[in-house]
């Protein structure tokens, strides 16, 4: 019996401790803890005191106390209970209930000095030092033991309520305490069975309230800091190894067995496998260690960095340390991939243009002294082989293209696809030999099974490697080069000199006076009449000149070549239309609104300007009628965007304006634009009219043909070109009514041809 008494002493004394520590805690859950562990004192005392006492008063009110603070213990254990299993408690149904009937209960315990309801006290024969009081219970005893028992339900229940629908990693705190309430109750309900007196399941509560403050106030769960770290550790992607201070490895998670093929537990193999990559003198004179290796696992090549970092405990004594291998091998190939894809040609293989000039840049910079070639390819024509072949079947050729510069290269040369079907390589002079590079191009002579003459021109630039010129300037004056030769079949190679160098500086000058010469006048409109069977003068083709301050008269030959290569094109046929609709405009002022003026439209002027919106937007200005300015175009405008370009001139039509083909019989495809396109006018290619003694008969069939299959479909011609009597005669015999040639008239100034044609005679102007 003493070794009870000791043992309630000392946990009063350690629950003093907790009690203090919990009122020091600034944990929430320490709110609910602390009445707690001062409620469970309470009985203690009591029972402490039934042992100390041989009074029968005191002990009978010592009885009294330890009957109603076990009241007020359960309603304390009930209250964490909720709190700690995350029900609500403060405020709720379950607080005021609980409140209620420990009050009732607590009151109605102490009236038993009154009633002797509860309990009478008995005394017995004194067995040693203690234990010489005990009680008989009388009726109300027995419902205060069942409120008692509910008051345990409803805790039980909550527990295992959380147990149900909480994870197995939380599990262990409130096990823990499920099992010391079973325990304690289970010891209280023996002490009430045996009459024992002092109740020696105090002990047991004593101890639960130890347990209680320790898993929640100070301890946090062994087995839940356990699990935490193994889910943690499994589900990072990294592998990691622990070792303890004698270098022994004691855990190694999923995986680093998966990236090393380890079996659970092979801590050796798991020695050996991270001594590959850490040496001992590193890992002795090293807090911490950093590194990228490679490593061969199965033949394969793999790429890993290495973190090594030594533990310390609070002593700063060493613990241990950890291996963290993350393993880069798939993000190095994508990466490798990535950059790949950044830096080469999609369909070729071969390095795109930003990448090669990179490269070349680098070459320059790091070998000043050596003198170098750069070639530039161009295939002659190559539109014409996607319009007939097909795009496929073009992608074909710059594949094969490539593979057969790729095969004539040597290592260190620069290959490179720029754009389109210009390609680019960049190659010491030294290692060039053109008759080996003209051989192997030659052997680009057809499209898979079916042979086509295609035909590749290179243009040559030589640099020093202490060259200022950025590579895309060296690469432009080699493509430059071609353009020397680009209609001529049998020269394929061509060499940049000065004579590029000043054809440049020349087309830059007429760009750069564009717009000045626009708004000086110094670009105006020439007329050539067209004139029907009797001579009778219709209307003129508006054509373009450019009388240049400093270089003089310009015919267009000179400039629209150039202005349709870099899409100025547009400013000059915007600035003709106007000029045009001008002349209309005067024209039909002096009570001339019979005549009428054709425009070019030019395929660039549909992606530079909005083309309906323009003409119609002029016409409305000079308020003209649309049928009195025609418009002209020619078969290579529908060469690419054909459906975009067909509704904007099938809008033109709709407003009035009449459509004329120009140079029909020149494409490849004059008949199937003929099909498709809404056409009011065919103007013959003049070329059909040059003289050819050799085909003189077929020519004439040719335009025979032309001009009846025209007057089937109910169009009008205009023959262009005409220079002689005979041509006239011959024309009009195959029932060609209009004519704009040399030999009605040539192109004039609008001043010269109003003169000539008497424009203005008869009208008072």
């Amino acid at each position: 019996m003493e070794l009870i008494v000791i043992a309630l002493s000392i946990v009063v004394i350690i629950s003093a401790v907790c009690i203090i520590r919990t009122f020091r805690s600034r944990k929430p859950i320490s709110k609910e803890v602390l009445p707690l562990l001062v409620v469970i004192l309470v009985p203690i005392f009591a029972n402490l005191l039934i042992a100390a006492t041989d009074d029968p008063m005191v002990a009978d009110y010592a009885f009294l106390l330890y009957f109603v603070s076990t009241n007020w213990v359960i309603y304390f254990l009930i209250r964490f209970s909720a709190i700690y299993c995350d029900f609500p408690f403060h405020r709720s149904p379950l607080q005021w209930f609980w409140l209620a009937v420990m009050t009732v209960d607590s009151l109605i315990v102490l009236l038993n000095p009154y009633f002797h309801h509860v309990f009478g006290l008995m005394i017995r024969e004194q067995i040693g030092r203690f234990d010489q009081f005990y009680v008989e219970s009388h009726w109300y005893h027995f419902v205060h033991l069942a409120i008692s028992a509910l008051g345990y339900c409803c805790i039980f229940s909550m527990y295992f309520s959380k147990l149900r629908h909480t994870s197995e990693l939380y599990r262990e705190k409130y096990l823990v305490i499920i099992i010391s309430l079973i325990v304690t109750s289970a010891w209280q309900v023996g002490c009430i069975v045996f009459r024992t007196g002092l109740d020696r399941s105090m002990v047991g509560y004593g101890l639960l309230g130890v347990l209680i403050y320790i898993f929640a106030v100070e301890y946090p769960p062994i087995f839940l800091k356990y699990q935490m770290m193994q889910r943690v550790l499994g589900g990072i992607t990294d592998g990691i190894f622990f070792f303890n201070e004698k270098y022994d490895c004691i855990y190694y998670n999923p995986k680093a067995a998966a990236l090393f093929d380890l079996e659970p537990e092979q801590y050796t193999k798991a020695y050996e496998v991270v001594g590959t990559f850490l040496n001992p003198g590193e890992t002795v004179a090293t807090d911490y260690i950093e590194k990228n290796i490679e490593y061969t696992l199965d033949g394969e090549l793999k790429k890993y960095s290495v973190e090594y970092q030594k533990i310390y405990d609070k002593k700063k004594l060493q613990a241990g340390f950890y291996v963290v291998i993350r393993d880069h091998t798939e993000e190095e190939r994508i990466r490798a991939r990535e950059h790949y894809d950044a830096t080469h040609d999609a369909l070729t293989g071969l390095l795109n243009r930003d990448e090669f000039y990179r490269l070349v840049q680098e070459k320059l910079t790091k070998h000043p002294a050596d003198t170098y070639l750069a070639l530039g390819s161009n295939i002659k024509e190559f539109k014409l082989v996607n319009d007939i072949f097909g795009h496929t079947m073009g992608d074909k050729v710059l594949i094969k293209l490539a593979r057969i510069i790729e095969g004539v290269s040597k290592d260190g040369d620069l290959v490179a696809r720029i754009d389109n079907d210009r390609f680019a390589v960049f190659i010491r002079k030294s290692n060039f030999d053109p008759e080996i590079m003209a051989g192997a191009l030659s052997a680009v002579d057809h499209i898979g099974d079916i042979q086509y003459p295609l035909v590749i021109h290179i243009g040559i630039n030589e640099v020093k490697g202490s060259t200022d010129l950025a590579p895309s300037v060296i690469f432009d004056r080699a493509f430059m080069a071609i353009t020397a030769i680009k209609n001529d079949n049998q020269k394929r190679a061509a060499y940049y000199d000065d004579s590029f160098r000043d054809s440049l500086l020349w087309e830059q000058k007429l760009t750069g006076s564009l717009d000045q010469g626009i708004q000086n006048g110094e670009i105006i409109p020439y007329l050539q009449a067209q004139v029907d069977s009797d001579g009778v003068m219709r209307g003129a083709e508006v054509l373009v000149r450019w009388i240049h301050p400093t270089e003089g008269f310009l015919p267009p030959g000179k400039f629209i070549g150039l202005f349709e290569k870099n899409g100025l094109i547009a400013k000059v046929d915007r600035h003709m239309w106007e000029s045009a609709c001008r002349i209309l405009k005067k024209w039909k002022d002096a009570g001339r609104d019979d005549l009428y003026l054709s425009v070019n439209i030019s395929a660039k002027d549909f992606y530079f300007l909005d083309v309906y919106a323009e003409i119609t937007g002029l016409v409305a200005q000079y308020e003209l009628d649309p049928k009195s300015l025609r418009l002209e175009i020619t078969e290579s405008v529908m060469v690419n965007d054909s459906k975009r370009k067909l509704d904007t001139i099938e809008q033109l039509r709709n407003a009035g304006f009449i459509l004329e083909i120009d140079d029909f019989g020149s494409g490849y495809s004059s008949l199937n634009l003929l099909k498709d396109m809404p056409v009011d006018i065919l103007k013959l290619d003049m070329l059909f009219l040059s003289r050819s003694y050799d085909n003189e008969e077929k020519q004439k069939i040719i335009i025979d043909v032309m001009i009846n299959m025209a007057s089937r479909l109910g169009i009008p011609v205009i023959s262009e070109g005409v220079e002689t009597l005979d041509q006239v005669l011959f024309l009009k015999k195959l029932g060609c009514e209009m004519f704009q040639g040399y030999y009605f008239a040539r192109p004039v100034s609008l001043e010269a041809f109003e003169e000539q044609f008497r424009i203005f005679e008869n009208t008072g102007k």
